[in-house]
């Protein structure tokens, strides 16, 4: 038997589309089911250090809904299939 080996690049791009796509389908259904427009927010909120000569911005925050971590879970698990 054969190991494959698991691309890491794979997972990170069926993770960006399928987020998308998931976070992209619960937008669209919020009208009929509210439930699927609620988002989950984390991560570091936009700083700026400002240093006189230099201003630096350092930030990184997600904003997920449920339709989103579905598709984030469908990512990984195709991830371990192939």
């Amino acid at each position: 038997m054969r190991h494959r080996q698991r691309s890491t690049l794979v997972l990170l791009v069926l993770l960006t589309i399928l987020g998308w796509l998931g976070s992209y389908l619960g937008e669209m259904v919020e009208s009929s089911l509210p439930f699927f427009g609620q988002r989950l927010t984390f991560g570091l909120h936009p700083t700026t250090v400002d240093l006189g000569f230099l201003a630096l911005s350092f930030g990184l925050v997600f904003a997920i809904n449920p339709m989103g971590m579905v598709g984030l879970l469908l990512a990984i698990l195709i991830w371990t299939r192939i």
